[in-house]
């Protein structure tokens, strides 16, 4: 209830007062979560120590603190959705390699996004939804029902579709038939059902499913990023797409092509490891 009611408060703000005012706000009470909220701070310096391969604390801290703060930013973007619209996109979003995700589209078999806990995965699928492509993101639902509202109705608001866990396996294997775009996050295993990687040299687990749903409808992957940049501007990035096919022409293993994405995530946040919003341990080792 106490979320539910903070979110409200949350959109009112951002809504209101604007992106400059909410922006100071948010990176104010980023730093307070960071100082207060003593659990949440040991997993981000604990996931951000071995992403970065500094040992230097004072570094660490700064960068771990810096992760709050930038979370903070990200959900006035989500708390603005209802604004949302092309001019902002035209105006503050630099859209880069638009045709990898066309071209993937062209094949046919409909084309699966992953992406991460990184930047703004929830606008990056709203600036896809907004360009015109049928947008529909796989999410697990909160468990206070008027917060998974709150979430799906902004969602909504910007054209993004979203699928629970529990009834993706139909859904998404038919929107893929489809031709349709579906939406994966590629880094935290929330139901204890992932593949064990190796993820900047240390052992973690992380969902299968993009790569379940490639192997089963022959989807292409597209990893797809949104990243804050400076004064309020984004980019959003689409890599080159990564078949299920082999060179040769058989379809890989699940392993093969989980490992293939993750790289590209790694990468990804070895660059912007302050937006990878991580706040449990993610490392097994």
């Amino acid at each position: 209830m106490i979320n539910w009611i903070l979110y409200l408060i949350g959109r009112f703000v951002a809504v209101t007062f604007g992106r400059k005012v909410s922006y100071s706000i948010a990176s104010f009470i980023g730093k307070l979560q960071f100082y207060f909220s003593i659990k949440d701070r040991r997993a981000v310096i604990h996931n951000m120590q071995r992403v970065t391969g500094l040992s230097d604390s004072k570094s660490i801290n700064d960068i771990s603190k810096k992760v709050f703060i930038n979370f903070g930013q990200y959900l006035v973007e989500f708390f603005r959705f209802t604004l949302l619209d092309r001019d902002f996109i035209d105006n503050h979003i630099k859209i880069i390699n638009k045709q990898f995700l066309d071209e993937a589209l062209s094949a046919g078999h409909g084309v699966i996004i992953v992406s991460a806990h990184l930047g703004n995965w929830e606008l990056g699928g709203a600036v896809v939804a907004k360009l015109g492509y049928p947008f529909y993101g796989v999410a697990l639902s909160h468990a206070y029902p008027k917060v998974n509202d709150f979430f799906n109705n902004q969602r909504a608001c910007c054209g993004v579709k979203i699928i629970p866990v529990g009834i993706a396996l139909r859904r998404c294997s038919q929107l893929l038939k489809e031709n349709k775009i579906v939406a994966f996050l590629g880094d935290r295993d929330f139901a204890n059902a992932g593949v064990e990687v190796k993820f900047f040299g240390k052992k973690a687990f992380v969902p299968r499913g993009a790569a379940k749903f490639s192997l089963k409808t022959k989807a292409l992957i597209v990893p797809t990023f949104l990243i804050k940049k400076n004064r309020g501007n984004f980019s959003l990035y689409f890599e080159k797409p990564i078949s299920p096919f082999s060179d040769e022409g058989k379809l890989k293993t699940e392993q093969h092509l989980i490992e293939e994405y993750v790289k590209i995530i790694e990468a990804y946040i070895k660059q912007y490891p302050s937006q990878w919003y991580m706040f449990q341990p993610f490392f097994t080792s």
